[in-house]
Parts: C-alpha cells; sequence; structure tokens
C-alpha cells in the first residue's frame, strides 16, 4: 500500500512514477479523492457516535415519564449510527481499492518504458555456439533420462513433470550449491512453509495484479507460495529487528507454486514454465541506507553462481512499466537455455530507502476499540505513522512491517513512530537504546555502551528527570495502542526514557496474556508484572531478562463461577456471543467473534462454556450499543462479579471485586513501592477503579484525552489523546 503521507505531500512525485510504469496518473488524483471521503464519512460517523452517547446519558438520568420519548429518538439516532458505520466501511474499501492502484515509487535511474525497454548493465561470456544442430534442454534431458514430461502429465496434469535419475542428482546439487555459497555468504539456511495466510501473500505483493498466477486452498483460506521469498517476509511480521550488529540475510529453500495463467504461447515447452519448481531464494532485512549496495551485493552473489557453473549471462536493469507494483527497481540476470530464448534468474529490489513503513503489532486479543478517535486520526497522527503507511521522517531510525511487505529480496527494515508490527526493536540508529529491566544483563557492543551511557548521563544532569523511582502502569488500548492496532507517537522512546530514570513501567490492561505479551515486546518492556484481564490474571517474569529471552507464568488468578451471570445474560442477550477465559489462559466461545483473535482459542457448546471456574467472560453483541449495555446491567442487576462495558458492543466481566486497581495493590505490594508512587494511565470505563485507586491513596491518575466524560472526571490529570502521544508527553515529563 502507498504511502499515505507521501501522496498527499508529493503528489506530483507519485503522479511521474505512475506515469514511468505506464500508468495512468489519473490513479494518483482518485486515491487523494477516495482518501478525502473516507475521512469525511470517519468524521460524520464519529459525531453522529458521539452525540448518541450524549443521548444516552440524557436517557438515564431523565424522569420516568419523559423516557418513552427519548428511547424513541435513541432508536431514530441508533439507526443513523449505524447507517453511518455503513458509509464508513464503504468509503474505506473504496479508499483501500483506490490506493492499491498506486504502484510502489520507482528508484531514480530506473529506465522508464516497458518490457522491452530494459537497460543491458553487462554480460559474461559469449553463448555456446555448435556446428549442429543441438537439442533443446528437454529433448536432451529425456534422452538421458532426466526428466519425464509424459508421466508427469499422467500423474498431476500440463506443465508438471518428474526428475529423474541424473536430473533429480542434478537438482539436488545445484540446490546445495547454491545453500553453501549462501551459507558462506552469511546467510541463514531455512526451509519455510509453502502454505501462508492471506496477509502473507497479500503483503507481499501477490493477490494484486498476480492473483490469477496463485494457487488457493479455498476451504482453509490459505495459498500456495510462489517463491520462497513470501514466507520470509512473513517470518517477523509483528516484530521489531534490532539490526545493530548487521543485516538478517535468510536463505529459503521450498518448493514453489505458480498457475502460469496467461502464458499461453509463450515459453511454454519443458520445464520453463511449469506449476511446481524448486527455489532457493535469498531474503535481506537491512536499513535503508544500505539497501540499495545490499541488493547490488545480492546480484555479484548471483552472477558469481552462473560463473561456478560456466554459464554466459547478461545483468539487466528491469524498466519501470515491467516492474511489479510492489518493486522499485529489479535487475535480472539472464543465462541461456536451448529451446528457449532465455531463461530467467532474478534477484529483486522492491522497495527503496524512505519507502512506506509501519510499526506492527501482533494479533491482540481483543476486539475493536475507540472508534469515537478515527474522525481525529489523520489530523492528530505523529509525523511518522500512518495507519496505512507512511514514510518515516528524514532523521527517524527505521524498521519495516512485513505483514505487509512489498515483495523483494532486499526487503527494507523501518521504524517510524515507526511501525516496523508491522513491521518492532528498531535499528537504534539514533542510539536510544534502554536498560535492561532491574537484576538483569544485556550485552551490547562498545559503541553501543557508549551511547547508552552519554544518554544515562544526559538524563542524570536534566533538573526535570525524576530520581524517585514510580510504579507507572499503563492501560493498552486507547492509551499506547490506536483503534487500528498501531502505537501511539514516540511511546516507544518515552517507555525508554521513563526506564532510564529507574521506573518501573508496566501494563494493565482487560486484554488476556495471549493478547499482552506481544504489545510488551513491541514496547521493549519486561517488567516484573503484568495486569491483564482487567485484574483477573498477574503474570509475573520468571526468567530471560529481555525480548524474546523474556518467560513469564499466571502467577495470580482470580476465577468465579460463570453460570449464573452467563445465563442470565444469555436470557436478555439470546443473539449474543460468548467467550470466556480459564485460569490457565486456555478460551473457549460459543461463535465466532469478529474482530477478535481466536488463535489457540476452542469453540464449544454453551453447556461447557460454563462448566469451571473462569477468571473472564466476553459478551459481544454487535446489534448493540455500550449505552444498551449500561441500561441492561442496570436493569438486571449483575451480581457476584465486577463489569466493564466497552465501546463497540462487548461486555466484559471478571470476579467480584476484582479490577485493575485490586490487581495492581498487589503489585505495588510486592515491589515495595508507596502508595505515592504509583502513576496509572488509562481512557476507559474499565480504569475507573484503577483511577480511583490511585488518587485514594496520594498516586497519580491520567486520562487520556480522548476518554468519555466520566472517565476523565475520575482521573485527576488529562493529557492528550492517544494520536497525539498523550503517554508519551506525560513520560518524557518524569
Amino acid at each position: 500500500m502507498i504511502d499515505l503521507a507521501l501522496l498527499r505531500d508529493n503528489p506530483d512525485l507519485v503522479k511521474r512514477s505512475q506515469e514511468a510504469r505506464g500508468e495512468s496518473p489519473d490513479t494518483v488524483d482518485d486515491a487523494l479523492a477516495a482518501d478525502r471521503a473516507r475521512r469525511a464519512a470517519i468524521t460524520a460517523f464519529e459525531e453522529l457516535r458521539a452525540e448518541q452517547n450524549a443521548h444516552g446519558k440524557k436517557v438515564a438520568q431523565a424522569p420516568k415519564d419523559e423516557k418513552a420519548a427519548l428511547v424513541a429518538q435513541a432508536k431514530d439516532l441508533s439507526d443513523r449510527v449505524k447507517a453511518a458505520q455503513q458509509a464508513v466501511t464503504e468509503a474505506e474499501a473504496a479508499a483501500e481499492e483506490a490506493l492499491a492502484r498506486i504502484e510502489n515509487i520507482v528508484i531514480d535511474g530506473v529506465p522508464a518504458g516497458g518490457e522491452a525497454d530494459f537497460v543491458t548493465l553487462r554480460t559474461h561470456g559469449e553463448p555456446a555456439s555448435f556446428d549442429f544442430e543441438p537439442l533443446d534442454h528437454l529433448a536432451l534431458g529425456e534422452k538421458l533420462g532426466a526428466i519425464d514430461m509424459e508421466r508427469g502429465t499422467k500423474v498431476s496434469g500440463s506443465r508438471f513433470y518428474f526428475l529423474t535419475g541424473i536430473g533429480a542428482r542434478l537438482e539436488y546439487a545445484l540446490m546445495s550449491l547454491a545453500l553453501q555459497r549462501a551459507v558462506d555468504a552469511g546467510f541463514i539456511p531455512m526451509i519455510p512453509p509453502t502454505l501462508v495466510r492471506p496477509e502473507i501473500m497479500r503483503g507481499t505483493g501477490f493477490l494484486g495484479q498476480h492473483a490469477d498466477e496463485v494457487y488457493k486452498l479455498e476451504a482453509d483460506d490459505l495459498y500456495l507460495v510462489g517463491t520462497s521469498e513470501v514466507p520470509l517476509a512473513g517470518y517477523h511480521m509483528g516484530e521489531i529487528l534490532d539490526l545493530s550488529a548487521g543485516a538478517k540475510r535468510y536463505a529459503g529453500w521450498s518448493t514453489c507454486y505458480r498457475r502460469e495463467a496467461g502464458s499461453y504461447g509463450k515459453d511454454t515447452r519443458g520445464i520453463i514454465r511449469v506449476h511446481q519448481f524448486n527455489k532457493l531464494e535469498m531474503f535481506v532485512y537491512t536499513t535503508p541506507e544500505d539497501a540499495e549496495a545490499e541488493h547490488l551485493r545480492l546480484v555479484a552473489l548471483q552472477e558469481s553462481m552462473l560463473q561456478d557453473l560456466g554459464l554466459s549471462y547478461r545483468v539487466i536493469d528491469v524498466a519501470a512499466g515491467d516492474l511489479g507494483s510492489s518493486a522499485a527497481r529489479k535487475y535480472d540476470v539472464d543465462t541461456y537455455a536451448g529451446g528457449v530464448p532465455r531463461a530467467d534468474q532474478h534477484v529483486q529490489l522492491h522497495e527503496l530507502p524512505g519507502a512506506p513503513a509501519r510499526r506492527a503489532l501482533p494479533p491482540a486479543g481483543r476486539g475493536p476499540r475507540h472508534r469515537q478517535d478515527r474522525a481525529r486520526r489523520d489530523a492528530e497522527r505523529h509525523p511518522c505513522h500512518d495507519p496505512v503507511d507512511r514514510r518515516p521522517a528524514r532523521d527517524a531510525p527505521a524498521c519495516r512491517w512485513i505483514g505487509r511487505h512489498p515483495r523483494g529480496a532486499a526487503a527494507v527494515p523501518r521504524r517510524s513512530r515507526g511501525r516496523g508490527a508491522g513491521g518492532m526493536t528498531a535499528d537504534r540508529a539514533r542510539g536510544d537504546e534502554r536498560l535492561p529491566p532491574t537484576g538483569s544483563v544485556k550485552v551490547v557492543g562498545p559503541r553501543k555502551a557508549a551511547r547508552l551511557v552519554e544518554r544515562v548521563a544526559e538524563d542524570a544532569e536534566n533538573p526535570a528527570v525524576s530520581t524517585e523511582r514510580l510504579l507507572i502502569a499503563l492501560d493498552v488500548d486507547g492509551t499506547v495502542l490506536l483503534e487500528d492496532e498501531t502505537l501511539s507517537p514516540g511511546v516507544v522512546d518515552a517507555i525508554a526514557h521513563a526506564h532510564r530514570a529507574g521506573h518501573e513501567v508496566m501494563l494493565a490492561t482487560g486484554r488476556s496474556w495471549e493478547g499482552t505479551r506481544g504489545i510488551q515486546h513491541v514496547l521493549e518492556l519486561a517488567p516484573e508484572y503484568a495486569v491483564c484481564s482487567n485484574g483477573a490474571v498477574i503474570m509475573k517474569r520468571v526468567g530471560g531478562a529481555y525480548g524474546d529471552d523474556s518467560v513469564y507464568e499466571r502467577f495470580h488468578v482470580e476465577t468465579f463461577d460463570p453460570t449464573e451471570v452467563v445465563t442470565l445474560l444469555r436470557e436478555h442477550l439470546p443473539d449474543a456471543r460468548y467467550m470466556v477465559e480459564l485460569a490457565d489462559g486456555r478460551r473457549l466461545y460459543t461463535e465466532h467473534m469478529d474482530d477478535w483473535n481466536l488463535a489457540h482459542a476452542q469453540r464449544v457448546g454453551f453447556d461447557e462454556l460454563v462448566a469451571r471456574p473462569v477468571c473472564r467472560v466476553v459478551v459481544v453483541s454487535p446489534d448493540d450499543t455500550d449505552d444498551d449495555f449500561v441500561e441492561l446491567v442496570a436493569r438486571i442487576g449483575l451480581n457476584k462479579v465486577s463489569y466493564a462495558v466497552g465501546w463497540s458492543a462487548w461486555l466484559d466481566i471478571a470476579p467480584q471485586g476484582v479490577d485493575k486497581s485490586t490487581a495492581l495493590e498487589k503489585v505495588r505490594t510486592w515491589l515495595g513501592v508507596e502508595p505515592e508512587r504509583v502513576l496509572v494511565m488509562g481512557d476507559g470505563r474499565n480504569d475507573l477503579g484503577m483511577f480511583r485507586w490511585a488518587r485514594e491513596h496520594g498516586g497519580r491518575a491520567i486520562a487520556m484525552g480522548q476518554g468519555p466524560d466520566e472517565v476523565r472526571a475520575e482521573a485527576g490529570e488529562i493529557t492528550a489523546s492517544v494520536h497525539a502521544g498523550g503517554v508519551a508527553d506525560v513520560l518524557r515529563r518524569l
């Protein structure tokens, strides 16, 4: 997906790139118009949603004799909200479709024109010549007993084959030689899966103009890979890559599958255009400034391989009109095969320094939150972030979101606000490393250590930096994460700043641990404790000091018998969907719940759902609003439980007397932190108890600027919205 910031700020550059590819520059104007329509639809929806929330409070407070009329008005308002929400859905789909027509920005110097307009950069050797008519590769292979196309067709259909005898041995030998050369060059050998999810295939550019080339398993919603680069591109999806020690280089050996649709009349004889073949793919994650050099290194390795085999070849710079939609530059290394004009071996750079980048997050364990803020996300967006893709600021370090990764052998990791999922530590080009957690050791190189010491010294000399330890508890959704699950601007650096000042930063969230641990990794957090499931679960770090090495156990779990409350709710919400979290972390659900991560969850019948104690019950009812839930809870009464109402028609139920505050009080005691040295930040109704607890004991409670009135009223302080980096503003002042 094209960088929206670049599209808005420099549409002429994008138009020139489109024209160089032979595409209409009108696609740029169409995309900009669709983007404006999307933002207008979001604004209209959010205004109506705010009006609905305000009206709900009015209904709740109105005298009994006025409620009937107000309820009727609420129904009309609800219908308008649903219509506006549908308009947003349609506008977002139209915008995504329009943006998808804009292809990656080609690198300066790429030849303009189509397939025939490539530039030959160099040649090596000359094609072999004979004083007789040579056999083509298929005829020769059949004569030597190396290729059997006839039986391949019998078994699997056209364009399938058997490699037999010397043919099979030759393939093993070539693949093994290539792998050894890659290993010698510092590449890590990989055998990746050959079935991938749609988001991986889409992220590498194969579901656009190349969709008809891809095999899909409809029953499982999986795709057969057309090249090893696809699973390798997804390998680090949802991670931050620390590239301070250099690029990450992988060599993937896999079977690849292509439908070869539309190749009728082309080079179809023999095993040139076939549906299945083996491939060794070199794939590199590197920094933007090193990307083009890394790409040329890959070309050199390919050339060296061909030279070792005694083959003649040419290297061409492929013209812009012949690039794939996600390509920024591509070099083809062409050698010669009997019976066909040429057989291609190519390495490809499909991205350039400064190309679109995001910080991505691992799959979450919660449903959508804070739709009210979406209207403001573009206006308040940090300069290094966009919900689709955004170019990092010129002086920002870089990391890359792999989940939406344009195809290519030399991928460019990025860190903008950044997303880098996504793609997550960043390469630390500015030297903003943080200290490891208390009681741990992190080994770094001398230069990195020197930068770290310098930063710590700067903080020590800064009178604005607190020297007294705080326990800082942060909500997740709407506090450190935006509605689209990207990070609030500046939050990673601000957390690092708080750590350097000696504070303990942790998460206190309604998410399950499965939906929390990845967020900790993205935030570069490894606290002693984490509060999950609205206080019902406390996780404790029992091993590892940082990042992927951190190991946590379920240290304290509160449970209750869900039978009574779930049965009661089912009577009033028969069409709702129910999910429970067991004491061991497993989740059970009755029906599929859109926008919720159900990985490692099991679908069960209603009786099994309530068959054992649980630490959490989630009820989702898309046809209701949050005000409907508030009214229902007040009407039927929920006994023996605590509850929080979500923003998107879901109810989160915990054991009676349990919320974030009860868990945080335990954590505070275990850590030996004085009550007045507590700081909590959040934005939702499930944060109210945490706010009251902090304030009553002399601590600080800070609400995000976009939170509802009752939440902001409960807090002692209000910071900027999550889109404007409210958490970073607070932490930077500590």
